[in-house]
């Protein structure tokens, strides 16, 4: 599964969309890929699958910190504390991107 957040109504994916809107105005994107990580897994979806929506191009910096694995009401929940070393899992998205 990929990961959707896209708007109700959206004609792309948020990669197409954030790589149309740097192609248009000529800069480039700061990808968190430990944000991708996070959200994917918190969202059951796959990290790889996500960055596949932008234009390699386009990624003009990548940026990796740790999470931390926190319970809240008895469900396990990735944050994106920046408190914890990059995990083994985080580098597989990362390596995606700059491939």
């Amino acid at each position: 599964m990929q990961l959707d957040v896209s708007l109700p109504g959206a004609d792309m994916e948020e990669g197409e969309f954030l790589s149309t809107l740097a192609c248009r105005r000529g800069c480039g994107i700061l990808l968190d890929v430990n944000n991708v990580y996070v959200s994917a897994r918190n969202h059951g979806c796959d990290a790889r699958g996500y960055l596949d929506g932008f234009l390699p191009a386009l990624l003009a910096q990548l940026h990796v910190a740790g999470h931390s694995v926190q319970t809240f009401d008895g469900s396990e929940t990735v944050v994106d504390t920046h408190d914890q070393s990059v995990c083994a899992a985080v580098w597989d998205p990362l390596d995606a991107a700059i491939a």
